[in-house]
């Protein structure tokens, strides 16, 4: 079978980029070692959190970017798919503890006037950042652990991980092919193939595109000879609670996250471990003090019950940015285009369509780039690659 783009990865960045190469009229196929959002974009968490517009950067700009036009393209997906992803522009709150902090919310709050703004005049100002009083977040933020109030944003989102890993598999399925169980573990870019562990798959391509999160390194490695990064495991857990309002935003502190679901659902995680035995197990005890955090932030965690636990290991790349473009191209008409979409790391399904719009505009010569900040791009992570 042959394929105009081949991409390795079934998670959030391989079928966004699917999507978006099956939007430009390439003959698309996903091929996933397990099934579709088995790895990291499996997560249970789904917060889409922008970073404070301090000190604005190119890096920050891209974010906002991508999170400010993301409610529209899900609303395309839900629409062409007839399935639902979970999606909802919920806002978060922070804790305001110390008079260093609120000052410098305050700074925040100017700077999003400026910065947090699209093209639409009419909807930039729901953006805008605010700090207001925690009794108005009533049984959901401890009033104790926010003695001089919130800081409340509108552009922050939630997603289920697993609605949206389907919703894209599925229009992926309908225009172009996935398949499944089928691990690549290497690279003909001579002959355009992909290569399992006990031979070459019935795949070719003229452009081949790694996005298989954490699994991309090593696969990387071995084609190019270079090490791009890592992974770093994750934990969280679902808590069932007493009914919430519907309108409950997302709590964030200082790396404690409650992403409330549905009325009597919500999230929480979660950790960071750079050493691991095993990613896929998640122990409760591990999960111990992000729990015990989560529930003195939130009554409603307090009084909850945890049934179930998640883990996953997240793609962090060395040199801790992400990564989209080409790595090498064709040497001859036989060749294919290897390329990267890989290291997200904390912020992949927030921004994941903009890197891979971004990808397939290379791929396809398009007369215009959405801008990348240059550490993203694939040139800057070559110059910052280590010998294996």
């Amino acid at each position: 079978m042959t394929f105009d783009v081949a991409i390795v990865g079934g998670g959030i960045m391989g079928l966004w980029a699917a999507r978006h190469a099956l939007n430009a009229g390439l003959k698309t196929v996903v091929v996933e070692r397990d099934r579709c959002g088995a790895g990291a974009s499996g997560t249970v968490l789904g917060a889409l959190l922008p970073h404070l517009p301090r000190s604005m950067s190119a890096k920050k700009a891209f974010q906002f970017a991508a999170l400010a036009e993301l409610s529209e393209l899900v609303a395309q997906l839900e629409a062409e798919t007839g399935q639902t992803t979970g999606y909802t522009r919920c806002g978060r709150i922070m804790p305001v503890r110390t008079q260093r902090f609120r000052d410098s919310a305050e700074i925040a709050i100017a700077e999003a006037q400026v910065h947090w703004r699209t093209d639409d005049a009419s909807t930039s100002p729901a953006f805008n950042l605010a700090i207001v009083d925690a009794e108005h977040y009533d049984n959901w933020i401890d009033p104790d652990e926010a003695p001089l109030g919130v800081l409340r944003d509108a552009l922050s989102a939630r997603v289920l991980a697993g609605e949206y890993i389907g919703t894209l598999a599925a229009d992926v399925r309908a225009r172009g092919a996935i398949v499944e169980s089928a691990l690549v573990s290497d690279l003909d870019l001579t002959a355009g193939r992909l290569v399992g562990p006990t031979g070459p798959h019935e795949i070719t391509a003229d452009h081949i595109v790694v996005a298989a999160g954490f699994g991309s390194f090593p696969l990387l490695q071995r084609v190019t000879g270079q090490t791009f990064g890592g992974g770093v495991k994750g934990q969280a857990a679902l808590v069932e609670i007493e009914p919430q309002p519907t309108s409950r935003p997302v709590l964030y502190d200082n790396g404690v996250y409650v992403v409330p679901h549905t009325p009597t659902l919500c999230a929480i995680g979660s950790t960071s471990e750079m050493t691991f035995a095993d990613p896929a197990t998640a122990p409760p005890e591990a999960a111990t003090e992000f729990i015990s955090r989560a529930s003195k932030l939130c009554p409603a965690v307090g009084r909850g019950t945890v049934i179930a636990h998640w883990a996953g290991v997240r793609p962090r790349c060395a040199a801790k940015e992400p990564m989209v473009g080409q790595l090498a191209p064709a040497s001859s008409k036989t060749d294919a285009t290897l390329w990267a979409l890989t290291g997200g790391y904390k912020i992949s399904f927030g921004i994941a369509h903009r890197l891979a719009r971004r990808l397939i505009e290379e791929i396809t010569n398009a007369d215009h780039l959405t801008p990348i900040p240059e550490t993203y791009a694939a040139d800057y992570h070559l110059r910052h690659a280590g010998a294996p």
